[in-house]
Order: C-alpha cells, then structure tokens, then sequence
C-alpha cells in the first residue's frame, strides 16, 4: 500500500489540475495486509523508539480500514499530539530557562517537525524535557531522586538510539546533577552518571551494531 502510495508522489507538480488528480488517485488506495521487502536506509538507521506513535497510528489504521493515505494523517497527528504533550511536561518540568525553551519548541523547524513523520519531533520535544528535568535539578541545588535518575536514563536512551551523538551532549548534563546523588540514605558521588553514561553508549552502539549487521 505504502510503495504504491509513494509511486504516485514520486515527482513533484506545479500543475495544480495534476496534483488533483493524483490526490484523488492516493486517496482510493486501501491498506492491505500485503507485505514486500523495500529499501529505506536513510531511515532504518535510526533508533525505533521515537517512532512508537506513528506505528501505533499505522496499526490503528489498519484496525479501522482508513485509506493508506489517511493513515498518514492519522500518524501525523498522533505524532504532533505526543510530540506537543512532551513539550508540555518540559515546560512545565522546568526550573530554569523555562522562556528559553518555549522559545526553542516553537520555532518554525521544530513546529514543521511536530507535524510530520519524522522523529525529530520526539527528538527535539524529548531533548528539551531532558533539559527541563535537569533544569529544575540544577534549580532546587539537591541531587535527582529515584524517579528523576530513571526518567532521565529513559530519555537518554532514546535519544542516543535516535542520534548516537546526543549522547555527548548529554554527558555534560548528567554529571553535575548526579553528583552526590542520594537513595535510601546512601550518597553515591560518581557511579550513578557513569552508569547511565555507559548504558546509553552501550545500547547506542549495540542499535548501531544491528543496523550495520541487517
């Protein structure tokens, strides 16, 4: 459904009569449970946790018998819906720079992301709520509880299995926050940023490993 969906769009047209007639022509394909092996490097590459709505989309797509290009819609929708949420809990998570990233999530590239396929949108919403969580950390001037520790492995994760060099980016903000980090009583002063550190590179890499070996 989807190839011969993009075989319609292949070349762009000025002709306004000629985009007409191939939106109507995209519109009567239906999605069937049909399957053939294509090529997308420029996307498999990427890690596939940020693209979690858009497959939730596809497949509630499928359930409900829409049209292949209507569950594009849906997926962009649903996409912009998580991506908006996200950006949401940064702003509000935030302690500082709160201005800063409202300003960031609403210029026009990440807006233009928000509302398409691509997981740039969770990318960039996702950076910015890592920010926020570290942000408020910073701000409050007391180590990450448990549950801040976990979010923020979380989110670097993905954003490591997204794009690997994030991860540098987010060294410099995990060891100051971690240091003297408490739980139950006990302060570990060091080992909980390189634990999380080493376990984003580690899968970062593996992700990586997998896509060359495919």
């Amino acid at each position: 459904s989807y190839r011969l969906l993009a075989e319609i769009f292949a070349t762009q047209t000025a002709n306004a009569r000629a985009a007409t007639a191939r939106l109507a022509q995209a519109t009567g394909i239906p999605l069937t449970n049909k399957r053939e092996f294509f090529s997308f490097p420029n996307t498999v590459q990427y890690g596939p946790i940020a693209y979690a709505p858009q497959a939730i989309a596809l497949v509630l797509a499928r359930i409900l018998g829409i049209s292949a290009l209507a569950s594009f819609y849906l997926a962009r929708l649903l996409n912009g819906a998580t991506a908006l949420l996200i950006g949401f809990l940064s702003i509000r998570t935030a302690g500082r720079g709160r201005y800063l990233i409202f300003s960031f999530l609403t210029m026009p590239t990440a807006l233009f992301f928000m509302g398409s396929l691509s997981q740039d949108a969770l990318l960039l919403t996702g950076s910015a709520l890592f920010v926020s969580i570290v942000s408020s950390i910073v701000s409050k001037d007391q180590p990450p509880g448990a549950a801040a520790y976990i979010a923020l492995v979380g989110l670097l994760v993905v954003l490591a299995w997204g794009r690997l060099p994030y991860v540098m980016l987010c060294v410099v903000f995990l060891l100051p926050p971690f240091h003297n980090m408490q739980w139950r009583g006990n302060i570990f002063r060091r080992w909980p940023a390189g634990a999380a550190i080493a376990l984003a590179i580690g899968l970062g890499t593996f992700w990586a490993w997998i896509v060359n070996t495919v």
